[in-house]
């Protein structure tokens, strides 16, 4: 039996660095910035309604970056830079993950900031999995209830997204076939899931995310 889980699960990149550091793309962090702090720091003179700014810093001790340069600006001189500079301290990377990178490291830590308003602009197009089923996890979770005939099914959940990138309280919005236990599995499974708490530029923390797990034996 296997599990299909149709999103992607990018994990981190690295690439040779300069005197033996290595500098890492997409860094799993176990925290971040609220996204109450990221608006907090929003440029009061910036004339765009969004800017975005990636910073390369040298990973400190204790996981936090330190010493970041401009890595690259848009609207750049309108101050987001100097904003993601006072979030920096506020990270800490995550020390379990396959890439962890090491003290001396160079990490990139993308920011994507929006023009504070009443509506939240944030929108998940790709979230970045830290921790997904293993094939034994999958092969426990097939429901146990679906009669020898039924070789696969899938349910539908919508999740929302804790501070560490847990996904909890979820629904089943959905699954077929209907009765046979795939909802329940669905809902096991994503909370054995994790997505980076940092992603596309900005915290997930209190977003919602619906996605289709499907099973097969």
């Amino acid at each position: 039996m296997a599990m299909r889980i149709f999103i992607g699960a990018p994990l981190a990149l690295l690439i040779a660095g300069s005197a033996g550091a290595a500098e890492v793309s997409n860094a799993s962090w176990s925290r971040t910035p609220s996204w109450a702090q990221m608006q907090a720091v929003y440029p009061v003179t910036a004339k765009s309604n969004a800017g975005s700014v990636t910073l390369r810093c040298t990973v400190g001790p204790a996981g936090v970056p330190t010493d970041c340069l401009n890595g690259g600006e848009r609207a750049e001189g309108e101050g987001f830079y100097e904003a993601a500079l006072k979030l920096a301290a506020l990270f800490v990377i995550a020390p379990t993950t396959l890439s962890t990178p090491a003290e001396g490291d160079v990490v990139e830590v993308p920011f994507r900031f929006t023009r504070p308003r009443s509506k939240d602009p944030r929108e998940l197009r790709s979230p970045k999995w830290v921790n997904q089923m293993s094939v034994a996890e999958a092969q426990s979770l097939f429901p146990a209830a679906a009669p020898d005939g039924v070789k696969q099914g899938a349910a539908v959940v919508k999740c929302q997204i804790t501070a560490e990138g847990r996904l909890k309280p979820c629904s089943v919005l959905a699954d077929a076939p209907k009765g046979m236990g795939f909802g329940a599995a669905a809902l096991a499974t994503a909370e054995r899931m994790a997505m980076n708490p940092w992603s596309e530029g900005f915290p997930v923390e209190g977003l919602t995310l619906s996605f289709r797990l499907a099973f097969s034996r």
